[in-house]
């Protein structure tokens, strides 16, 4: 989510580690009462293109590979978002996420939002999830 306080708005807080304003999520890991969660898929929006291996976005934060992951340079100031499906649906009493930014560690998210539904085909795109 873009925020004034962050460098060019967010919604990342890299400041002098690539352009201001981004961030790089290398990993997104997921456990539920201390056991860890399957992730299926995942899209975005908006993905920066990077030269090297793997493809970015979603997806790339779920490969194992702490070099590549998701990025939205070139657009700081504006929302961006990523939508991750669990492999099988999910009872659990507690949830943990835990949002790894290794490849570029002055590049974390700033200000950002969680949902969760039970919907098959959650909305992607602009506006809020359902």
């Amino acid at each position: 989510m873009p925020d004034e306080r962050l460098p060019k708005g967010g919604p990342g807080r890299a400041y002098y580690e690539g352009p201001k304003g981004d961030f790089f999520l290398s990993e997104l890991n997921v456990t539920a009462d201390g056991r860890p969660v399957k992730l299926s898929g995942g899209t975005e929006n908006y993905a920066k293109q990077w030269i090297g291996k793997g493809k970015p976005g979603a997806l790339a934060a779920l490969d194992g590979d702490l070099q590549t992951g998701w990025s939205v340079s070139g657009r700081e100031g504006k929302a961006s978002q990523a939508v991750w499906q669990f492999a099988a649906p999910l009872t659990a009493k507690t949830l943990k996420l835990r949002l790894d930014f290794s490849r570029h560690y002055s590049a974390s998210l700033g200000r950002f939002r969680i949902a969760v539904t039970t919907s098959q085909a959650p909305r992607q795109g602009a506006g809020n999830p359902r």
